[in-house]
């Protein structure tokens, strides 16, 4: 059975993006994670936290962005017989 997936509207991936930044700013700037992630609207396991503070260390304001992860023919579909 496939499961459908809802697609986020822009305000929500903004509102995302807002509340990841938020959690970010508050580890920084010396909270730990699970007091950050309590305030949170958001639901992020701790390890995906860690994981977007390194990923924010590394590609600043870029890490921020919702990214498409799945497989190569998922994202972009069958590839015709010619290829």
């Amino acid at each position: 059975m496939m499961e459908m997936r809802e697609v986020m509207a822009p305000d929500q991936r903004q509102a995302r993006r807002t509340a990841k930044r938020e959690i970010v700013r508050q580890v920084e700037s010396g909270a730990t994670v699970s007091q950050a992630r309590r305030g949170c609207p958001i639901s992020l396991h701790r390890t995906t936290v860690y994981r977007l503070l390194k990923r924010v260390e590394h590609e600043g304001e870029h890490a921020f962005v919702e990214r498409r992860y799945g497989h190569p023919i998922k994202l972009r579909g069958k590839c015709s017989p010619s290829c």
